[in-house]
């Protein structure tokens, strides 16, 4: 059984749209504003306050140790008691971060309200849009360079033959016509330094190469296989794996000099997806028929499988950065399948809105979101599902305006501002500033004389 992602029949009007203004994300900053810079405090405990961009998480440490997180208000007052602290001088440090995620999604009312939706980590909540349609279409995948300043995208669920470049600074979509006859791009992928970007082109088992910073396309075309769908590089390596269903192979491109080095040909006959293991170490395939793979990296040979009864397909592979989780997310499926990497148990299934599609994880591997456009039903779903990886629950359900698509994790925005204090033993002779010389050399004062007229009345 094979099954690429094809036109789906879902019909979409082109319309040409005014969009309301959307809000301007506001940058994170953060300050202390007690205890004062060069304070000294008696005693091993202090509250430290201050403020902050509304709506972030807010870490504390004490001499670079982590001592409380808090978050700020809508208003960006924040507060934290610090316990336990031994005497001496300390730095302070407070730290402001949050993450988006940014969702791009098919307007409500066609191809021409297609948006970009930015979506705040922190508390579900939308921070901003701009629009993603360019000539006619839209990017239904995307993926974002290193630095997050600029993006490439394809639309292999409109069979179109256009690529797409977002400019994620501006937030402007420029698109170019791939520069060959019916080509329909659909995975990306980036060398090693994003000097280069790679889109596979299916319908002519060809991978395109183009520049990132001129966007002029490299060469003629590295040939692989039939139909490249799925197309991931291997982390630390010079090296592009791409999957070509149609018959079973995986090309393994060199990005250095754009030659295919190798060719896995014992490939599982409903391979639908790919992900390298954050090392790079492990190769996993997700099948049409709701099977999570190993495969040999020699060979392609399938070393362990898994599967979810919750599950159906497996279409795309969230991965914790520690490497062992696998979050399966299946084409239109109702669910999301949890695998241990190690042990290959299936060790829980998240039930979502019916519909998913493709999924992300946040930069602390806290919670996963999953979309659920439902293009099985026309397109019609519109929500974007938030579950916490340490209960592998549900935390939130956003609800876009239009089908939510491929969700992207920006990177963290931080902001940091630190103090120097003195804890001191919490004594009166401390906090009164006296000198302690001054008392004993009183009482010895006291001590002496008295010891000296004892002696002369009494002898001793």
């Amino acid at each position: 059984m094979k099954r690429l992602l094809t036109s789906l029949g879902v019909s979409v009007l082109v319309l040409v749209q005014l969009l309301i203004a959307a809000p301007t994300k506001a940058a994170t900053t953060i300050a202390i504003t007690s205890p004062s810079n060069s304070a000294v405090i008696s005693g091993s405990s202090f509250t430290v306050t201050g403020t902050a961009t509304a709506n972030r998480t807010i870490t504390v440490k004490v001499d670079g140790n982590t001592v409380g997180n808090t978050t700020s208000s809508v208003s960006g007052a924040w507060s934290l008691d610090v316990t336990g602290q031994t005497v001496g001088a300390k730095t302070v440090t407070a730290t402001a971060s949050t993450q988006l995620v940014y969702t791009n999604q098919l307007g409500p009312g066609g191809v021409g309200g297609s948006l970009m939706i930015k979506t705040s980590t922190f508390d579900n909540s939308q921070v901003g849009t701009f629009s993603i349609a360019s000539g006619g279409s839209f990017p239904t995948t995307w993926l974002p360079n290193r630095n997050f300043t600029k993006a490439y995208g394809t639309a292999p669920l409109l069979n179109s033959s256009q690529a797409f470049v977002i400019d994620l600074q501006t937030e402007t979509v420029a698109n170019f016509t791939i520069a060959v006859t019916n080509p329909v791009g659909r995975s990306i992928a980036y060398n090693a330094d994003y000097s280069k970007v790679y889109i596979a082109d299916s319908a002519n088992g060809v991978v395109r190469v183009y520049n990132t910073t001129t966007d002029a396309e490299v060469g003629a075309g590295i040939t692989v296989g039939a139909s490249p769908s799925a197309m991931v590089h291997r982390p630390n390596t010079d090296t592009i794996w791409a999957l070509n269903p149609t018959d079973d192979t995986i090309s393994v491109i060199n990005t250095t000099t754009d030659t295919v080095t190798s060719t896995l040909a014992s490939i599982d006959a409903d391979a639908a997806s790919l992900a390298f293991s954050p090392d790079g170490n492990h190769l996993y395939s997700g099948t049409v028929t709701g099977n999570l793979l190993e495969l040999n990296t020699s060979t392609g040979a399938t070393i362990q499988t898994s599967s979810s009864a919750s599950i159906s397909s497996i279409d795309d592979m969230i991965i914790t950065s520690d490497g062992s989780t696998i979050y399966a997310v299946p084409f239109s499926g109702n669910a999301v399948a949890v695998f241990n990497s190690t042990s290959f148990a299936n060790t829980a299934n998240v039930s979502v809105a019916n519909g998913t599609y493709r999924g992300a994880i946040t930069a602390d591997n806290s919670t996963v979101y999953v979309s659920s456009p439902d293009l099985l039903g026309g397109a019609v779903g519109t929500t974007l599902t938030a579950i916490s990886t340490a209960t592998n629950a549900v935390t939130g359900t956003i609800t876009m305006t239009g089908a939510p698509l491929t969700p992207v994790m920006a990177p963290v925005e931080s902001a940091t501002d630190s103090i120097s204090i003195t804890l001191s033993s919490g004594s009166v002779l401390a906090d009164t500033g006296a000198n302690m010389y001054l008392y004993i050399i009183i009482a010895m004062g006291l001590i002496l004389p008295s010891a000296y007229y004892l002696k002369r009345q009494f002898g001793r």
